[in-house]
C-alpha cells in the first residue's frame, strides 16, 4: 500500500512524530529532512519543510513525486482566533481560506481567492479549499478516542474540532489583525503553510487534511519574539521535551519564553491526533 506523507514546518512540529516513528534514519532532498517508518500497519513518510508557504509547496511537490502517497497530512501549531479555542486544542482544518491574497486598490482590499487551473486548462479562483471529507471524518473519530492533555497539570483535557483556518505567510501577533481574520473569514485559527500544501494536493487530486494545535492567541499576549521559533533548536532538548510530554509530564516555562513552551504543547497534541488518524488508516 502507498505511504502516507506528513508535512511539518519546523523541527518542533515534526519532532513528536519522529519520536513516534522510532527515530528512523533521515535523508535530505533539496534541503528537506525526510524520515520513513511505520505507524502501526501504515507506512509513513515525515517531511520537515521549513516555515512559510513556498517551502511547504516545494516540500509537498517533492514528496508527491518521490513517494506517490495515498494522502497528504500536515501537522504543527497555529494561532487561535476564537476565545473558545485554547492552547492545546487541536483544529482539524475543515476549510482553509487565504488571507494574504487580494487586489490592493485605493478603494480598499478585494479578496481574490486561490488561483487554480484544472486538468483541461480552465483557470479560475477558489474562495477556499475544503478538506477531504473521509479523512476529516476519520480524524474526528480518531481524536474522540484520545486524551489531549492541557498545559496545566490539573487543567481540563483539550478538544479536537473541525474548524475554518485562515492561511497566509504572516505570523499574527495583533489583536486588530486577529479580529479582522475572525470577522472576515469566520476562522477559528491562523497559520502559514497549510493552504499552499493543500493547493499542491488539489492539483494532484490527492486527499489532504491539516491538523494543527493552537499555541497562542495570535495577539499581543505572546510573550516572546516569534522569530525565535524559527531558530535552530537543540535536538537533545527537543527530544527530552517531547519524551516528557509523551509521558504525561508538564514542561517548565522559562520567563519570557512561554510561546516556545505552548508551541510544543500544541504540536504534541496535533501529533497525537495525526498519529491516531494514521493508525486508523492503516488498520
Amino acid at each position: 500500500m502507498r505511504p502516507i506523507v506528513i508535512l511539518g514546518a519546523t523541527a518542533a512540529e515534526v519532532e513528536p512524530l519522529r519520536l513516534a516513528l522510532g527515530y528512523p534514519a533521515s535523508e535530505q532532498r533539496a534541503g528537506f529532512d525526510i524520515w520513513q517508518g511505520r505507524l502501526g500497519d501504515a507506512e509513513a513518510v515525515l517531511v520537515r519543510s521549513g516555515p512559510g508557504k513556498v517551502w511547504a509547496a516545494a516540500a509537498a511537490q517533492l514528496a508527491l513525486d518521490r513517494f506517490q502517497p495515498r494522502c497528504l497530512l500536515m501537522t504543527g501549531a497555529c494561532g487561535s482566533l476564537d476565545p473558545l479555542v485554547g492552547v492545546g486544542d487541536v483544529l482539524l482544518a475543515e476549510r482553509l481560506v487565504p488571507h494574504d491574497l487580494a487586489w490592493i486598490t485605493g478603494a480598499g482590499d478585494v479578496r481574490d481567492g486561490v488561483p487554480y487551473t484544472d486538468a483541461v486548462g480552465h483557470s479560475f479562483r477558489i474562495a477556499s479549499l475544503v478538506a477531504d471529507p473521509a479523512l476529516l471524518a476519520e480524524a474526528v473519530r480518531a481524536a474522540s478516542a484520545l486524551h489531549l492533555p492541557a498545559p496545566e497539570a490539573d487543567g481540563p483535557a483539550r478538544r479536537a474540532l473541525p474548524a475554518t483556518i485562515a492561511s497566509g505567510d504572516q505570523f499574527i501577533a495583533s489583536a486588530a489583525k486577529r479580529r479582522w481574520l475572525r470577522e472576515t473569514f469566520g476562522a477559528q485559527g491562523c497559520e502559514r503553510e497549510g493552504l499552499a500544501a493543500a493547493q499542491v494536493a488539489l492539483a494532484h487530486g490527492l486527499p489532504f487534511l491539516m491538523i494543527k494545535g493552537a499555541s497562542d492567541a495570535a495577539d499581543e499576549s505572546i510573550d516572546a519574539d516569534p522569530s525565535r521559533l524559527l531558530l535552530w533548536e537543540d535536538q537533545h532538548a527537543l527530544d527530552q521535551a517531547y519524551r516528557r510530554l509523551a509521558a504525561g509530564e508538564t514542561l517548565p516555562t522559562p520567563i519570557g519564553d512561554g510561546l516556545r513552551a505552548s508551541f510544543r504543547y500544541a504540536a504534541a497534541n496535533a501529533a497525537r491526533v495525526v498519529e491516531g488518524l494514521v493508525l486508523a488508516l492503516g488498520a
